[in-house]
Order: structure tokens, then sequence, then C-alpha cells
């Protein structure tokens, strides 16, 4: 039998019609009733909107968690918001929180290397940020269950602190973003993004007539007017972008602290005034219970300095009570070697560093082997920095030098003035290793997040210095050179004609400075710790006053035919004294005093 081709056009056409006609007639039938479902589960008897509770909220979140990125992928591409994602998180930086972290949605849109906390309260949602880490192995991001408006964190813990898309969820958003606040350090930033009102009335008419639905269906609430929360929870709006006809916000703030006392000690509470209990499971998070001492590591914590540290925080009840240090010599490992480095660092776990360890020597050691100098205070550094990137150091402190500032140069120099030109010949081996810490400070934070600064204290002395005549600096060295001609009953020789002048600090209050800056001075930029230029003083003042603390009898000559060095290197302190204003240095004749009793009575045991 002969079938024509108009029949065999229009029997496929009706069967396929019939097809597809049943196709819609099913997927209408699936739709009304999935309507039907959504606003049985969104209003109640008599039709009126029904108030969802925070449990309701997160139960909704909890059933759809396993298919959320599926079911929102494909909208959130065709709307840029996986860009907007990307565009704001990778300008978070130093120790980070995500707050509504959900399904770990943004965990490949943070910097690379981030020191990473995420909290939620939804198990479901937790689950799946789980179940990506172990597929990514990324051990290094701490997780928990944490309740947002009650944070069980330190105030002032986080450098960035993160939310997208988590306002609309949060039973008081206002207490949520004062908590959020609360944990941001003063010079940390808070990046939001968000959805909610229009700038469009017609639009906000249409989200607050279905707003009810869309929490029935998705949890959250979709009108509410995210800029004014900003402002009512006394943050600082620093930026605000908008989309999608102004209802997507893009929000870069900071703390404004203008409720900053009144929150200081109190229990957050809900819409309706009760205390809210604090929910904290947490994952992985070596650091985040308040019951552990953090290790501070210090490098080279067995010479001036560190005995100076050591000293300090006998008496520092914040040391005491939440600080472990650490004191490490070259005993404990060769940081110029990276597998010994990565050992000691793999035994303390630091969540700080202070690093001191430095190949030093008196200036004709450095004249001699500038090589050595520079390569050898090149792996150091090299070592120690990337060792505090890779193990997620909190913060690392490094120690420079005044010799690093350009030989030719306008005084008093100041922290700006650091690369403006090439530093003395003497001992530019030194120097340049220890300028790109400096570089290497900026870079890693830039690169990483890593909240790396440094350090350029003006001539140290006090208790436990290097008081080898040759080899040593200025004070311990004329203390050492007094002591001997007291011994022998010969004159006090000082090299030079005494003009020359100089700044110096005294151990212990460089130590009290320099923790201090661990804790609260957060910049990659260099940060010189010193008394004032009116405190400078001469190197013939200073032999008269070192003299005076030895009780010598002598006299005190000096020996013109030696060169002087160096008129001055005045350190500016305006920008110390900006931050420590009522910071009370040692006089240089108490200071002294101190360290000449020190040495007689140790003279035995001393560095010399």
């Amino acid at each position: 039998m002969r079938v024509s081709v108009k029949s065999l056009t229009l029997g496929i056409g009706s069967y396929l019609g019939i097809l597809g006609g049943g196709y819609y007639w099913a997927l209408s039938q699936r739709e009304a009733a999935a309507k039907k479902a959504l606003a049985e589960k969104a209003e109640d008897a008599a039709g009126k909107p029904k108030r969802f509770s925070e449990t309701d909220r997160l139960a909704i979140f909890g059933e759809g968690a396993s298919k959320y990125d599926k079911e929102i992928g494909t909208d959130e591409i065709v709307m840029g918001l996986n860009l907007l994602r990307w565009w704001l998180l990778r300008q978070a930086r130093g120790k980070i929180l995500e707050v509504a972290g959900g399904t770990g949605r943004n965990l490949d849109y943070f910097p690379k290397g981030a020191n990473l906390t995420i909290i939620d309260l939804c198990d479901g949602m937790m689950a799946e940020t789980e179940r990506k880490l172990r597929k990514s192995r990324r051990g290094d991001v701490l997780f928990g269950k944490m309740d947002v408006s009650q944070m069980s964190f330190p105030d002032r813990t986080f450098d960035t602190v993160c939310d997208t898309f988590g306002l609309c969820s949060f039973e008081d958003p206002k207490v949520a973003l004062q908590e959020m606040e609360r944990v941001c350090k003063d010079d940390g930033q808070i990046l939001l993004l968000e959805h909610g009102r229009s700038t469009y009335d017609w639009l906000n008419e249409i989200l607050d007539k279905n707003s009810h639905r869309h929490t029935a269906r998705w949890g959250c609430v979709w009108n509410r007017d995210i800029e004014s929360l900003c402002h009512d929870a006394g943050l600082e709006v620093t930026s605000i972008s908008r989309w999608h006809f102004g209802t997507t916000y893009m929000i870069h703030a900071k703390p404004g602290r203008r409720e900053a006392d009144r929150r200081k000690g109190v229990i957050a509470k809900d819409q309706n005034g009760r205390e809210r209990k604090a929910v904290t499971t947490v994952k992985h998070a070596q650091d985040m219970s308040k019951n552990n001492k953090k290790v501070v590591l210090i490098t080279g914590g067995t010479g001036l300095v560190g005995k100076g540290i050591e000293d300090f925080i006998s008496s520092d009840p914040i040391a005491q009570e939440s600080e472990s240090y650490v004191f490490l010599s070259s005993k404990d490992g060769d940081l110029r070697d990276k597998a010994q480095t990565y050992a000691v660092f793999e035994k303390h776990r630091p969540a700080c560093v202070v690093h001191l360890a430095a190949l030093v020597g008196g200036l004709f050691r450095n004249m001699a082997q500038k090589v050595e100098f520079y390569r050898e205070n090149m792996l150091i550094n090299d070592n120690v920095m990337e060792a505090c990137k890779d193990f997620k150091v909190e913060k690392l402190v490094s120690c420079l030098s005044t010799c690093i500032f350009p030989d030719k140069t306008t005084y008093p120099i100041d922290e700006t003035m650091i690369h403006n030109g090439p530093p003395h010949a003497s001992n530019e081996g030194y120097a340049y290793a220890k300028r790109m810490v400096d570089v290497m400070s900026r870079c890693y934070k830039e690169e990483y997040g890593c909240n790396f600064t440094s350090i350029i204290p003006t001539n140290i002395y006090g208790p436990h210095d290097n008081f080898n005549i040759q080899d040593g600096h200025v004070i311990p060295g004329l203390v050492h050179k007094c002591y001997l001609a007291e011994q022998a009953g010969t004159d006090f020789t000082i090299w030079g004609s005494g003009k020359p002048l100089r700044q110096f600090i005294y151990s212990r209050d460089l130590a009290e400075l320099i923790i201090w800056t661990m804790r609260e001075y957060h910049s990659a930029d260099p940060l010189i710790l010193s008394v004032g230029e009116e405190d400078e003083v001469s190197i013939g003042t200073l032999a008269e006053t070192v003299a005076k603390a030895m009780e010598f009898k002598g006299n005190v000559v000096f020996d013109t035919s030696k060169a002087d060095g160096q008129y001055k290197k005045t350190a500016s302190n305006l920008k110390l004294r900006s931050l420590r204003p009522d910071f009370r240095f040692t006089s240089i004749e108490e200071g002294v005093e101190k360290t000449c009793a020190w040495f007689k009575e140790n003279y035995a045991t001393a560095r010399k």
C-alpha cells in the first residue's frame, strides 16, 4: 500500500500535536499543583500571608540544600551574579570571615590561599560546603555552625567580613550587620552583595505583593531595604552599586563604631527583645576557640629584642591569658633551610610570628661580606614569609633596620622614603635584603591577602645585647670598653669626635611596641619605632652617660684620628605618635643605667 507524502506529513503532524498538547497539559497540571502547594505553604486558611520564623526558613533552606546550586546556577549566569560574586570577593584581604556561607558557592571566588573562615546556621547547607571542601581537599578553610546574630568571635578579629545574599534570610538583619561590624577590625572592610528593594515603585509593589510566596519557596525575604539597613546598623558605607532595576546591591563598608560602645558586652536580642542563644559547632577551627591560646613564634628569640619581649610579656595580662610564646634560637632550626623552617612551623603551628632572626654584624664585617649578608638574609626572610603564607599565619611582623634608608636623603627620614635611592655602600648587602622584606610584605598582602607588615627600629640597646667591642653596636661596645678601662685603670677612649647624633630605643620599649604592632597595627606599610627627634643624643654625651652609669673615674678621651661616620640618621616617629600618642619611652639615662647594671652582674656569661 502506497502512502502519499501529504498523508504521512499529516499523520506525523497530528501525532506530534497530540504529544505536545499532552505534554503541555501535564506540565500545566504540575505547575498548577506546585502553585497550589506554594499557596498553601505561603498563606493561611483565610488566604492571608503567613509569617515565617527563623526555624521555618532554616527548614526551607535545609530541604533545598542538595539541589540549590543546580536550581539557581543558570539564573546566576544569565543575570551575571557569578561575575559580581567574583568581582566583590577578589577584594577580600587578610583574615576573612564569610557569614551565611550557604552551600559554599563562593569558595572559588576568594583569593588563592586566603585565610578564610565560613559560618552558616543551616545543617543542610553546611553539609554541601563540607562536601565541596572534601572534594577540593581544602583543609585550610575553617568552617562551622554559628548564629550570625551572636557570633562567638572576639571583637575586631577579621580584616574582611563578607556576605552574599544573606541579609534577606536573617531573622534580624540589623543585629546581624552590627555583629559583622563588631568582629571587623577598625581598619577592616565589610563586603556585601545582596538583593532587596528596587529603585522603581512599580517593581517594589510586585516584590511586596509576592514576598510571602518567595519566602515560602526560597526561604528569603526579597523586599528589604538593604542600604537603609546598613546605615541603621551603624556601618559607614563607602561605596554602593546597584543592578537589575536596583534590586541587586554591591556595598563596600567599614565599621562606623557609632554603636560599638552600646553593643560591647551586650547579648544580641531578637525583634521581640528576647535574648538570642548562641549556636556554635566548629569543625577544623584550631584558632576559633576562645579557650585556646594563640601561639606566637619569635624567630631570633634569644637575642636582645627577644629577651625584651620575654621581659615585657611576663607582666602583660593579655599575653598571660591568651597567648603562648615560643622563642626560637638557631639551635631549633636553620631558617636558611626551607625544610627545617617548615619543620619548625609544623611543630608549633603559630598564629602570629615576630621575625627577628637575621645574619647581623658590625660595620667592618658588613663591608667585607656583602654577598653573604645579602644571600643568607634573603634565604631566611624568603623561607619565613613563605612558611607564614602556607601555614595560614594570621600576622607576621618583620624587623628591619634604619640602614635600609637612602644614603643621600633629607632628614628626618620617614616610612615613605625607603626606596628613594640606594643605601650606604658600606652595608648594601644587608640593607637590600631587608628592603626586600618591605616589598614582599606588600606583595604577599596584595596577592594572597596575608597580613604581613614590618617595623623599623632605630638603634636598640639593653640587657642581653652583644657587647663585643669589634662586632657590636654603639652602646654595648661603649659599655664593654668602659668596663675594661675601669678594670685596667686606663682612659676610656672613644673613636671619632663624639659629635655624630643618634636615636636609641631601649629593648623593653621596643618589645612593647612590637607586641602592640602584632595585635593592633594592620597595614602592610612599615612603621618606624623610635624616640623622637628631640631625644637624639650625641656619641660624646652618650659616652659620658655610660661612664657615669659604670662609675668610671678616669678620663674620657676622643680619638679624632678615627672617622666619625655619618653625622646623623634622624628618623621621624610622627606616624607612631599618631597611633600611640601617650607611649612613654625610657630615658637614655635610665636605659643605659639598667644596661650597665645587667652587664656588670652578668659579665661572665654576657655575649662579648
